[in-house]
């Protein structure tokens, strides 16, 4: 299972394209694509650079790596970008939450990925990294009421029969208190 660590750097270097979309569709409406497109040039450029001097060394997880740098350069140019031409302040408090949240599921999930054979390191590890991921968004107050009216919408879009158990997860997920401020708007 030679691929397992070059797909780990991989997922881990994917979780900065999350923040991609917003703030390009911000370069996009107040019309500076321009930069836009001169920084994603510098980081295909740098992708390159990067790929010339890991792969010869360390293989595909040279590649992975570089392709990580690059992308995480590249999702961080066109952010910092976006939110200083807006002048947009940073979710300062949601980001360290959702950092800290991933870095204790990290910490529960990689030892049991590192101690037990790939296959059912695999099959216990990911479950177990949802249910800590999910304590942890519960214990730091992470979700707000966007989530729960998002959650409430998708669930209303499976089968009738899932509903009841992806409802107890949503009340699992979400603070009481989140749910309050809701029914309390009127909105639910």
């Amino acid at each position: 299972m030679a691929v397992v660590p070059v797909l780990s750097i991989l997922s881990v270097f994917s979780i900065s394209r999350a923040f991609q979309t917003h703030s390009e569709s911000l370069l996009q409406a107040t019309e500076t694509q321009g930069f836009m497109v001169r920084w994603l040039l510098f980081s295909a450029v740098l992708n390159l650079l990067l790929d010339w001097l890991f792969i010869p060394t360390y293989g595909a997880i040279g590649a992975a790596i570089a392709n990580g740098i690059a992308q995480s350069v590249a999702v961080a140019g066109v952010w910092a970008k976006g939110t200083s031409s807006l002048r947009v302040t940073l979710p300062t408090r949601f980001l360290k939450s959702v950092t800290l949240a991933a870095a204790v599921m990290a910490a529960v999930v990689l030892p049991i990925g590192a101690m037990l054979p790939v296959v059912p390191g695999l099959l216990l590890s990911v479950p177990t990294g949802v249910f800590v991921f999910g304590v942890m968004l519960r214990l730091l107050k992470i979700l707000e009421i966007e989530d729960l009216v998002r959650f409430r919408q998708l669930s209303r879009r499976l089968p009738l029969r899932l509903r009841p158990t992806i409802d107890a997860l949503i009340r699992l997920l979400v603070p009481p208190t989140i749910e309050q401020r809701l029914e309390a708007a009127g909105a639910s």
